[in-house]
């Protein structure tokens, strides 16, 4: 389903025990389509995935997408602990589906 111009912003997050990632999409309305991608240095060849996969699912508008990595924090594995199973897997579930 291709999407007609709009302005939203959505977000998702993950990790694999070591490491985090955190996608954000952005768009704001506009005439044609132009899809920006910051993602990083050692990640740069996704570009034309994301880009082409954002231009199937929108038709116009400024459309920005920003992944940013880290490791995790010890604070961030403390409150891991702290989630439940079914939130953990709800969680996993949300951002495998933003994928």
């Amino acid at each position: 389903m291709s999407l007609s111009s709009m302005t939203g912003y959505a977000s998702a997050a993950g990790g694999d025990g070591e490491y985090r990632w955190t996608w954000e999409i952005k768009s704001v309305n506009g005439r044609g389509l132009d899809v920006r991608c910051r993602l990083p240095p050692t990640l740069e060849g996704l570009e034309p995935q994301v880009r082409s996969r954002l231009q199937a699912r929108f038709r116009r508008g400024s459309v920005t997408a920003v992944l940013t990595l880290g490791a995790f924090t010890l604070l961030d594995l403390l409150l891991s602990r702290r989630q439940s199973k079914p939130a953990k897997e709800r969680a996993y579930a949300s951002a495998r589906d933003a994928s």
